[in-house]
């Protein structure tokens, strides 16, 4: 039988953590920029039509007064602590899925404040004495993901058999799917979780790869948490001593790296990944911090240390409450314990192709770096989705997911097939430089007119020169040119779609180019060289 559990979510909580570091007023609004686009924002933000995926400067353009924040993983992860400590005072054996989202069993709260309702006032009162009066949604639903999905909606799932398969069949495709998989989904006509899951696993696996299969297990109430997992064998404890104890994050840190790779590596020779730990802290003068992490497809050793900065920098130097729970001497032991464990991928050294010697190397050398520098100081290239040209690809951190193996590139959700390109993209060969910005530019004709498109694809005069600006700008005279393609996307949002024309057009050196014409004004988007 699935677990009955409760999750509690604090919606954009890297903007609430950034308005809590920096002591922002809550009227104020605060927006959180990765790789300049908006990946948070706080409810002020929101209301001036902020929206994740939003450049920084259209974001500021909507929202002119909103404070823009770098996103900062670690910050995220010590102000969340004292959030969690609340939490783990009204209910036990409490997860930490990431920074913002925990999710615990709901069966002893329910039992000891009298119904699953009482329990979910409780520790929202929990969470609003940290916090304030910030967006906080708990829920409750038989597995993980039916309860993450009921705190988004604040609501309480029946506990009622094929209850949380109902409730996730009238929600919308895009509840559990990214917006790439959406999109696609939506255009195909399926538009809800119910409609997904009538679908013939074998066919939605065959279609939509090993990442649809894993969605439509859930659309179906079939939480791959209570599948292949196991408890971790004994015997595999991690334990580092420190003595003179530490008073510092730092010094712990570098110390528990050794014992986090012996872990992974001794699993790893079992065919085994670690899913759920607990990271156990002791100070000198008897002090216990006990933390429950998980990770979708594993630890690694990068992950583990990670996880233990984030817990130790929170506790030793979390700055939300009174401090009043603060550890008062240096830290004296850390332990790691593997919870449960999950069949390894396994990635295997393969003879053309796959990971090799120089990979595993390249790999040690990247974990080296993110150890001295941080999570987000290495990123690599991972094949994107979409039309343009500047959506392609897209730099992702080495630390995070499947990317933090060499051989990355190969996995099933990652590579890309000249089928599964998306329809109206440019084929390949692709362009050399691409703007993340798209450049102004004109586009004229003989007589130095502004060349236009039409609402049906037709150009109003032949190319003559492309100019870097305006017509009066430096230009250079067209010699081919082909197109134009017109691109219409996300039609049904208001806030989101886009409609213009693309055009490649050649230079008398042989020097190539992609332009599109969008809302009146041309714009160079990339170049090949």
């Amino acid at each position: 039988m699935t677990d009955r559990l409760l999750s509690v979510v604090v919606h954009d909580w890297s903007a609430v953590a950034a308005q809590v570091d920096g002591a922002i007023d809550a009227s104020v609004p605060v927006v959180v920029l990765h790789a300049n686009r908006v990946v948070s924002a706080t409810p002020a933000a929101r209301d001036l039509d902020v929206v994740d995926g939003l450049r920084k400067r259209e974001a500021q353009s909507r929202c002119p007064q909103a404070v823009v924040v770098a996103h900062d993983p670690s910050r995220d992860a010590r102000l969340f602590m004292p959030v969690v400590d609340a939490i783990s005072r009204v209910g036990a054996n409490l997860e930490i899925i990431e920074p913002g989202v925990v999710v615990l069993p709901a069966k002893g709260p329910a039992r000891f404040f009298g119904g699953e309702a009482n329990a979910v006032q409780q520790i929202r009162q929990a969470a609003i004495d940290v916090l304030g009066e910030s967006v906080i949604g708990i829920g409750i639903g038989n597995g993980p993901s039916a309860a993450q999905i009921a705190a988004m909606a604040d609501l309480i799932v029946p506990d009622e058999v094929d209850a949380s398969t109902q409730f996730l069949s009238s929600l919308p495709v895009r509840a559990l799917v990214d917006a790439d998989l959406g999109d696609l989904l939506v255009q195909l006509g399926i538009t809800t979780l119910g409609m997904f899951a009538a679908l013939p696993a074998a066919d939605v696996l065959a279609r939509f790869g090993r990442t649809g299969a894993n969605v439509h297990l859930l659309a179906r109430g079939i939480d791959d948490r209570q599948l292949n997992i196991h408890r971790a064998p004994p015997g595999y404890v991690q334990r580092v001593e420190f003595d003179p104890p530490s008073e510092l994050v730092e010094p712990v840190v570098f110390c528990v790296r050794q014992p986090s790779e012996l872990l992974v590596d001794q699993l790893s020779t079992l065919g085994l990944r670690c899913r759920s730990l607990a990271i156990t802290a002791h100070t000198e003068h008897g002090e216990t911090l006990v933390r429950t992490w998980r990770h979708g497809v594993g630890f690694g050793a990068t992950q583990i240390v990670e996880r233990i900065r984030w817990q130790l920098d929170g506790w030793i130097n979390g700055t939300i409450g009174d401090g009043s729970d603060q550890p008062t001497s240096g830290i004296s032991l850390v332990q790691i314990d593997p919870i449960e464990v999950i069949a390894e991928g396994g990635y295997q050294p393969a003879f053309w192709g796959g990971a090799s010697a120089n990979d595993d190397r390249a790999a040690q050398g990247f974990a080296r770096v993110v150890g001295l520098c941080g999570s987000d100081a290495v990123h690599v290239v991972q094949s994107g989705g979409g039309r343009g040209v500047e959506q392609s690809v897209a730099l992702v951190s080495w630390s995070s997911g499947i990317q933090n193996h060499p051989s990355a590139a190969n996995h099933p959700s990652v590579r890309r097939t000249d089928q599964e390109m998306w329809s109206g993209s440019l084929p390949a060969p692709h362009p050399l430089v691409v703007y993340p910005t798209p450049l102004t530019a004109t586009l004229v004709d003989v007589d130095n007119q502004i060349v236009d498109v039409s609402g049906d694809a037709q150009l109003s005069a032949e190319p003559h020169a492309l100019c870097f600006g305006d017509v009066a700008a430096r230009r250079v005279a067209i010699a081919s040119w082909a197109g134009p393609w017109p691109v219409q996307e996300r039609w049904w949002d208001a806030r989101r779609r886009k409609r213009y024309a693309r055009l490649q057009v050649v230079d008398e050196s042989g020097t190539a180019y992609v332009v599109q014409r969008a809302n009146g004004q041309w714009f160079l988007t990339a170049m090949y060289d």
